[in-house]
């Protein structure tokens, strides 16, 4: 649901998929023997721009038939339908009462509409036709994400706090319930990627992972009880660091970027009633001549079935195609929204992830 921090060049190969693998007695999962199968995605449709879209943010579905796009540039929520035409849009521009002037997030609960302003710290909530219903304010931190279950929202926190990274908020009362979220150096240190660390929600089970964890963390909403899992990809590198992570942001900014370019962060998890897809990151980032060389950095995506085991994991290059892709769950269906650039027009197509 998120989109990328870092400028993507343009990175040729072939879309491939490694699979096969096996749980052991401690929880995590082992890659094994892995073979190459390509990973499909079936075009839905092709997005109509009667309004210019600007940068995507984020996307959800009110239902089978329609979907809202979050998108800056200027900051705007557009409604389609699942023919790619553009039904509706929310421009309420401002600092006003239902205003917004940064969006990053849509999210759909019930058909109502919540979205959250970056710069306001806001969450704002519009029926499906774009009117506004009410307004959340007085929060304290940015918002990486955030997932709604009936009158409960989890929200996936940012900004360098060293307590937790998740927050548990009621919708009715107006109060936070509970925090929680292991934060270490590494975290923090990843966290500053835009894209860092997922979140999703199925019935009253929450499930979260650390930009520097390949791994998911079970939060049961009901009982309060948490469970985490973990999973082993000899590819998935993250260096552990002793000092503080706060101390090395603000004195050793080179450190930094070459931490953030050198090792892998997980970007978004996805979750139905049948299995788990974890997109990352990993390899290197190069930087040549202050270009960025993406030609050793590469997507992966984890699939987990039957009792939290790994079972697939889908490698690719990072293309043009893909580089800026958005997820998002509807149903038991995955779902990814990608710019598309052909002979120097930039279209945007709508795709269902075939397993």
């Amino acid at each position: 649901m998120k989109s990328q921090i870092l400028s993507k060049a343009v990175l040729g190969g072939s879309l491939i998929l490694l699979a096969g693998c096996i749980g052991d007695k401690s929880g995590k999962s082992n890659i094994n023997d892995p073979e190459v199968e390509v990973l499909e995605t079936h075009k839905v449709c092709k997005l109509s721009e009667d309004i210019p879209l600007g940068n995507l943010e984020s996307f959800s579905f009110i239902d089978s038939f329609h979907f809202v796009i979050a998108s800056n540039n200027p900051p705007m929520l557009t409604i389609y339908d699942t023919e790619g035409t553009q039904k509706n849009t929310i421009s309420n521009i401002g600092k006003g009462p239902h205003e917004f002037i940064d969006i990053s997030i849509v999210m759909v609960h019930n058909r109502k509409i919540y979205t959250w302003c970056n710069k306001q710290l806001k969450l704002i909530v519009f029926d499906e036709m774009g009117h506004p219903l009410k307004e959340y304010k007085g929060f304290k931190r940015a918002i990486r994400d955030f997932s709604i279950a009936g009158d409960i929202v989890v929200f996936y926190t940012t900004g360098g706090f060293k307590d937790a990274f998740i927050e548990i908020y009621d919708l009715k009362k107006e109060i936070t319930l509970n925090k929680l979220g292991e934060v270490t150096n590494e975290h923090l240190l990843l966290d500053i990627m835009k894209n860092a660390g997922g979140l999703s929600i199925i019935d009253s089970m929450a499930y979260f992972t650390s930009g520097s964890e390949l791994g998911i963390n079970q939060f049961d909403l009901q009982s309060a009880k948490l469970q985490s899992y973990k999973f082993k990809d000899p590819e998935f590198k993250v260096e552990r660091v002793k000092r503080e992570a706060n101390d090395i942001v603000n004195n050793n900014w080179p450190f930094v970027m070459k931490y953030m370019h050198d090792n892998s962060i997980v970007t978004d998890i996805l979750a139905n009633a049948n299995s788990f897809l974890i997109k990352a990151e990993v390899g290197r980032y190069v930087l040549d001549n202050k270009k960025l060389d993406l030609s050793k950095r590469y997507f992966k995506y984890y699939l987990i079935e039957d009792k939290m085991v790994l079972k697939k994991i889908y490698k690719c290059p990072i293309t043009e195609d893909n580089q800026n892709e958005l997820l998002c769950r509807y149903g038991e269906k995955f779902y990814t929204l990608r710019r598309r650039i052909l002979d120097n027009d930039i279209d945007y197509t709508l795709e269902v992830i075939h397993f």
